[in-house]
């Protein structure tokens, strides 16, 4: 802990959670807790009492707090009063960034858009995927800025049949996240899609993101080869399609099979995620499904992450 009358200031162990923050979104305390051993402190009580020092003193030596709790996970406490044993979200602050750029363990592009349970899906799935990593120490969990530095959007041209014939409309495709495990030696790239249900299955604007135009845009992306030339890259890829109920997930399974004629495809991967379904209050405590249970695919047998 911090001692009494001494200026909060972020330590070794504040960056890295704050550089993990950074790379995945908001993150509840358990999963910042996993990060925390990770890096050598071991005791979940004096890090919930850390991470609220971090996000309540204005006054710290990079200007400002380090840590944000995003209001909107307190639908229900009356005036706003926070208990000091609850499971909480953190995000990052304007101290966290400037202390991150003084270290230069910054890196631009990771803006996220969408609302809140959006952001804290995605960054739930990637926490725990990296943090399913440490349990095999010649892996690498490999974040974006670390693969590309230019551009998180890619352009790529789909044909869609529509009610007056074949349509070709050239979409930019947006990944919720990128990034690459290296699994001592071999080395694969992830680009992830979470859907809370938001999405319809067809067409009914060329402005209007469906399900079907995803998977015809990863049809082009990763299996036309594109994402080699846009990238730079060599190494294989796969797309992580993470839904929160099963329906969800057997449509697009259902898509993709008659996209393929029956076919089949071996590089999109499904799975559900039912902590998701509904509002995300308390926030999910750390499980590693995602990394350790078998993800599906259309018209092929199921496949595991953990494993080259």
């Amino acid at each position: 802990m911090q001692p009494v009358g001494q200026r909060v200031s972020a330590r070794p162990c504040d960056l890295y959670m704050f550089e993990r923050l950074l790379w995945h979104g908001p993150l509840p305390t358990d999963h910042l807790f996993h990060f925390d051993g990770e890096c050598g402190r071991k005791h979940k009580d004096m890090l919930q009492r850390r991470l609220r020092l971090l996000s309540e003193e204005p006054d710290t030596p990079h200007g400002g707090r380090y840590l944000d709790r995003p209001r909107i996970q307190f639908p229900n406490l009356a005036g706003g009063y926070i208990p000091p044993n609850h499971h909480l979200v953190y995000a990052l602050h304007d101290g966290a960034i400037a202390v991150l750029k003084e270290n230069n363990r910054y890196h631009d592009g990771y803006t996220r858009g969408g609302w809140y349970e959006h952001q804290l899906m995605q960054s739930v799935v990637t926490a725990e995927i990296e943090i399913g990593t440490y349990a095999h120490r010649d892996y690498t969990f490999i974040p974006r800025h670390r693969l590309h530095k230019e551009t998180h959007a890619y352009p790529v041209t789909i044909h869609e049949v529509g009610r007056y014939g074949t349509n070709q409309l050239k979409l930019m495709l947006h990944p919720d996240d990128h990034f690459a495990i290296d699994y001592a030696g071999k080395f694969r790239h992830y680009f992830l899609e979470v859907d809370r249900g938001t999405e319809v299955r067809v067409g009914v604007s060329n402005a209007r993101k469906t399900m079907e135009r995803s998977l015809r845009q990863y049809r082009e992306f990763i299996g036309g080869g594109l994402y080699k030339d846009m990238l730079k890259t060599d190494k294989g890829a796969f797309v992580l399609f993470v839904f929160v109920n099963e329906q969800q997930m057997r449509n697009a399974l259902e898509i993709l099979l008659k996209l393929t004629e029956g076919k089949g495809n071996n590089y999109m991967l499904f799975r559900t995620d039912t902590r998701f379904l509904g509002k995300t209050y308390p926030a999910p405590m750390v499980s590693l499904d995602n990394w350790d249970c078998e993800w599906f695919r259309a018209g092929r047998p199921s496949v595991y992450i953990n494993v080259p």
